[in-house]
């Protein structure tokens, strides 16, 4: 996978109508070789989540996050920050 600068995505919740959209700068959250990785973007209501998938399996000790279809492989969420609410 080629390691992209910028994530844009634009969404409307089906309920409300409302229209979102974020653009999330990706060289600081992004290691320098991504190679074998995945990225994987989720939303859930008004938020968008960005999780880095590792070719790696994870630790049975580590906690298992992001998408279900990669539950078994080392992720770590690069968006939102973890010092946000």
């Amino acid at each position: 996978m080629l390691r992209g600068e910028f994530l844009y995505v634009k969404w409307r919740l089906k309920s409300t109508g409302q229209i979102y959209e974020d653009n999330v700068d990706l060289r600081q959250r992004l290691p320098t070789d991504i190679k074998d990785h995945r990225i994987h973007f989720a939303i859930n209501g008004t938020q968008l989540y960005i999780y880095l998938i590792a070719p790696e399996r994870r630790a049975k000790d580590m906690p298992a996050i992001g998408p279900e279809m990669y539950r078994y492989r080392k992720t770590t969420m690069i968006y939102p920050d973890q010092s946000k609410p």
